[in-house]
């Protein structure tokens, strides 16, 4: 066992390191002096942005100045990417790779940008699924999907695709700070998600990865105007083709889907059909709806369907228990039984018994919000009725009681009389 004590000096020398990222490299895989003869041992780098050292993976600070150690590779504030891109925050980190708040010099906009993990650069599958990313959201063109407008390589090799930037909070986000939701916002948001859906399903485009954080909602709009994000596990019914880029070497052909078998996604929101690892054909659209049921019931309950403490608890009670009946929690009372029913029909294990397609998800869902706006509007006008009926009724019993006050033969009777008078001015008053 190495005693990282003591902090070794990789090979590579400085002259091998791009002068854009200082002293660290493109790749985040060197040899250490100190391994055997004959061998290679390769440890991942974290570099410090204040000294530009770069230490082992598992140092946390840095041990010259104290400072946080960022991943080797990946952009710091302030840095500019291909001369017009300056970073300038970073929004959030997954699987695939960073996404990265950027100014762009040249127009003076603000863009979204999400750089491919370095540790994955080497990887021929993962860069062609960061690619596919790229090229499935740039197809999709819709309002309620995240706009891409370019994909490109930083100097240093790096994939990093340029997107419209979101100014607002994910879904989840929401949930967690004003959940349960109200019926009529939730289901506005959901069918918004449906609609992007609806559009990536005709183009035979499975997005396998709806959940809460991928939901983002845009700030300072009359109402809730929502993007959804990430279709870097997005699957294809069939396959999407396009030419070689010159700027990006030999990478023409057609985009690839995941191999069967393979199970990527996030098990609190996974259909039984993903988990098991069905062939291309038997996962569809109607595996996204699933996904869009288990959101829905976290967004009106604050739960999920189902639960479990372990990875392999969570995948098997999503292919075998039977959900919980959203109309047995809490926060049933305020959910109209027609959304109950649908919602636990997209949450059916076999899809077969799921809505068909996100377009027949689409009408129920608005047809559930033209009955929850008819309601609103009729209990406000019954409560306008009896606030009107409540005001007539004071009315009348102060005219009575300036009557009696007036016609009071003695003081006392005066005294009561004018008393009542000012405890109905009160009441009117405050209501």
């Amino acid at each position: 066992m190495r005693n990282w004590r003591t902090i070794p000096t990789p090979v590579r020398t400085t002259a091998d390191w791009p002068s854009t990222l200082g002293p660290l490299g493109h790749s985040d895989l060197v040899r250490w002096p100190s391994a055997p003869k004959g061998t290679c041992e390769f440890k991942s780098l974290k570099v410090c942005p204040t000294c530009r050292l770069a230490y082992p993976a598992d140092f946390r600070l840095c041990p010259h100045d104290g400072g946080l150690l960022i991943e080797a590779g990946m952009w710091s504030e302030g840095s500019v990417v291909l001369g017009k891109y300056q970073i300038l925050a970073k929004l959030g980190e997954g699987g695939m790779g960073s996404v990265f708040k950027a100014l762009h010099l040249h127009f003076n906009e603000i863009r979204a940008l999400k750089a491919m993990n370095p540790r994955l650069m080497e990887n021929a599958a993962f860069r062609r699924r960061f690619e596919c990313e790229a090229i499935l959201a740039r197809k999709l063109q819709h309002p309620n999907a995240v706009r891409v407008e370019d994909f490109d390589q930083a100097d240093n090799g790096q994939p990093f695709i340029v997107m419209e930037y979101i100014d607002g909070q994910s879904f989840r986000k929401l949930i967690e700070a004003e959940g349960p939701l109200p019926v009529f916002r939730c289901c506005t948001i959901l069918s918004q998600v449906a609609s992007a859906l609806k559009a990536a399903h005709r183009m035979g485009i499975v997005h396998r990865d709806i959940k809460p954080d991928n939901i983002m909602l845009a700030k300072d709009a009359k109402r809730d105007l929502v993007k959804v994000l990430d279709f870097g596990i997005a699957k294809l019914s069939g396959s999407i083709t396009r030419p070689s880029s010159p700027s990006m070497g030999d990478i023409g052909g057609t985009v690839p889907s995941t191999e069967t078998g393979t199970t990527i996604g996030t098990p609190e929101y996974m259909s039984p059909e993903h988990i098991r690892g069905n062939t291309e054909q038997e996962v569809d659209g109607r595996s996204d709806l699933y996904s869009l049921g288990v959101v829905a019931y976290q967004a009106l309950t604050g739960e999920l369907p189902v639960t479990g403490n372990t990875l392999f608890e969570k995948l098997t009670a999503q292919v075998q228990s039977p959900p919980r009946p959203i109309q047995s929690t809490a926060a049933a009372s305020h959910i109209p039984h027609r959304l109950c029913v649908l919602i636990m029909k997209c949450l059916e294990k076999s899809r077969e018994r799921r809505p068909a397609s996100a377009s027949a998800l689409i009408e129920e869902l608005r047809e559930i919000e033209r009955q929850v706006r008819q309601k609103h509007h009729e209990e406000a006008r019954r409560h306008a009725q009896s606030l009107a009926k409540q005001n007539g009724a004071i009315e009348k019993r102060l005219r009575l009681r300036v009557w009696d006050a007036r016609r009071a033969s003695n003081s006392e009777a005066k005294r009561q009389a004018r008393k009542e008078l000012s405890r109905l001015v009160i009441n009117q008053e405050l209501n």
